[in-house]
């Protein structure tokens, strides 16, 4: 499982490092907001196209084909962006490491999740396979911004084309391995990926999961502009980010001790009223420290979401269709997420970057009860799947 988690924090890496130097570099070109989010929503819009299939592909084929595709596509974008630093070469910048890092993410995490043995290891698994991208999203940004300081952005771009290479290099071995899939059962029906839609626990699954994504992603967007309108260094501003993702990847890990005092729903919903708190609070937060004090408590609330979720999504869906079931998890967040940079970019210039913490604590207020009822009829699979 290390080699799997290591090769999946490489290539995330590299994209939340890109994630950082995108918006930095176009606000020194003199690019709008706007147009900046929609750059940013690149990196979403590009995982709703791959995540599917690549789910799919790894229930039937396994890892070593969506890897190579990966690390070409991260690589190659990142060098690209190095070569070319102009507005349409960052549009495909942001799309080819987004796809590099959904097209690794879901057969990684896939095959992690077989080699569990009872719900109680697929906790456990999950905590450190969603430790992978929440350590990437610390080590990525504070690793861009110490380039961006110290050597300049196109530099910064070359560098972190170099990681999703070094990825391959842990992860060959597992993906020359033959591939034996799950067969399914006899009796099962034909298959559609929206047959999962159907069940009502997978519906509030995704909502829930979808808030605290998108919780997620008004962070990530809001601490670099929050940070330029303040005069915070771009290592400064990693360095918050970074301290966001390390406390997301430490609460994951102790996760485990937790669920065995709190039921699952319990788990999900403090957790989205932590979210409530902070963020009503972070717009009067001014200092570098309190910004960072802040971005660590949202960091632990949010990272102990994602295990959970995918713990409960591989309980209610059957084994031949966990590949399938991730990689639709992570479309139907990633569609939305697509759009929200543009549309925090556009609401930022009406009520400021600031005020958008406030929005999304609203939101996870109105989706506390749905988590909630995560708590009925625990471990029932869900219906017409």
């Amino acid at each position: 499982m290390i080699q799997l988690l290591v090769a999946q924090m490489l290539v995330h890496t590299c994209m939340a490092g890109v994630r950082l130097v995108v918006p930095l570099i176009a606000l020194q070109a003199g690019h709008t907001k706007m147009a900046i989010g929609l750059v940013i929503g690149q990196f979403a819009f590009s995982q709703v196209v791959f995540s599917l299939p690549s789910g799919r592909y790894a229930d039937a084929h396994g890892i070593r084909h969506p890897m190579m595709a990966a690390v070409c596509l991260g690589t190659g974008g990142a060098l690209l962006a190095a070569a070319f630093p102009l507005y349409p070469v960052l549009w495909v910048c942001a799309f080819a490491t987004g796809s590099a890092t959904m097209l690794s993410m879901v057969p990684l995490q896939q095959r992690a999740g077989r080699l569990a043995r009872d719900a109680a290891q697929v906790k456990y698994v999950y905590s450190w396979m969603t430790a992978g991208p929440a350590l990437a999203n610390a080590l990525g940004p504070l690793l861009a911004g110490l380039l961006i300081d110290s050597v300049g952005y196109r530099p910064a771009f070359a560098a972190l084309s170099v990681l999703p290479m070094v990825s391959w290099l842990v992860v060959r071995r597992l993906a020359a391995e033959p591939h034996v899939p799950v067969p399914r059962p006899p009796s099962a029906t034909p298959q559609r990926p929206l047959d999962l839609l159907l069940a009502p626990a997978v519906r509030r699954l995704l909502l829930v999961n979808w808030m605290i994504v998108t919780c997620w992603e008004v962070h990530s967007f809001v601490v670099p502009m929050l940070g330029h309108e303040r005069g915070i260094s771009a290592s400064a501003i990693g360095g918050i980010l970074g301290g966001f993702a390390f406390a997301a990847a430490a609460a994951r890990f102790a996760l485990p001790l937790v669920t065995r005092h709190v039921r699952d729903h319990g788990v999900v919903t403090g957790l989205l009223v932590v979210v409530v708190l902070v963020c009503a609070c972070y717009p009067f937060l001014h200092s570098l420290w309190a910004m960072a004090v802040a971005s660590v408590l949202l960091g632990m609330a949010l990272g102990c979401g994602m295990p959970m979720i995918m713990a409960l999504m591989m309980e209610i869906t059957p084994p031949h269709r966990h590949g399938e079931a991730l990689g639709l998890r992570l479309a139907v967040m990633n569609g939305s997420n697509a759009l929200v940079p543009p549309v925090l970019g556009t609401i930022s210039a009406v009520i400021g970057v600031a005020s958008l913490f406030w929005l999304a604590g609203a939101g996870s207020a109105l989706v506390t009860r749905t988590a909630w009822r995560l708590g009925r009829a625990p471990g029932q699979p869900p219906t017409r799947v």
